[in-house]
């Protein structure tokens, strides 16, 4: 029983590792989705700065630039619809990230406790060895007890033998006597 119980703590924990791995990948995919995010977010900044500027530029120069202006400006905004997307995916992977790492948090934590019902499982059973060593040794020491008083009883049967033989013959003897007397 405590086999079976020690094969399916280690079951277990070959499980709780894989599961652990597929959340150091999602970890470190979300990582990588945050570094891109965040490298888009000071490219679109840079590139909003860049063309604040050449708007500005435009407005002073004349109002045959006014149609680029206006162009830009729409950049512009979509750049910042941009911005705001990879502003919404950045703290949607550091959620996930916080989430997965309560999960690793939690599994180490099982993992802990589970290596303490182990190691008390293998002490249980070193225990039960030690026990049965024991009783085993106890047994043949009784066993070797019983084949001395067997021994014993069956030479004082024998002797019990004799003497009744004897005994018998020594009766028939006084009978004989008996007889011859009479």
């Amino acid at each position: 029983h405590n086999n079976e119980t020690i094969e399916r703590i280690n079951r277990d924990k070959a499980a709780e590792n894989e599961t652990e791995q597929n959340i150091d990948a999602a970890v470190s995919a979300a990582l990588e989705c945050i570094q891109k995010a965040e490298e888009q977010i000071a490219d679109a900044t840079r590139q909003m700065d860049e063309l604040s500027k050449q708007e500005e530029t435009y407005r002073l120069s004349s109002s045959e630039f006014s149609d680029r202006a206006a162009a830009l400006s729409g950049e512009i905004s979509a750049l910042s619809v941009r911005l705001a997307d990879c502003r919404v995916t950045a703290e949607t992977a550091n959620s996930s990230i916080e989430e997965i790492r309560s999960r690793i948090s939690a599994i180490d934590e099982s993992m802990g406790t589970r290596k303490d019902d182990y190691d008390a499982l293998l002490k249980r059973k070193a225990d039960a060895e030690a026990e049965l060593e024991e009783i085993q040794d106890e047994i043949v020491s009784v066993k070797n007890a019983i084949d001395g008083y067997t021994l014993r009883f069956e030479n004082r049967g024998k002797k019990a033998d004799s003497v009744k033989l004897a005994i018998d013959e020594k009766q028939r003897e006084l009978h004989k006597g008996q007889d011859r007397v009479r």
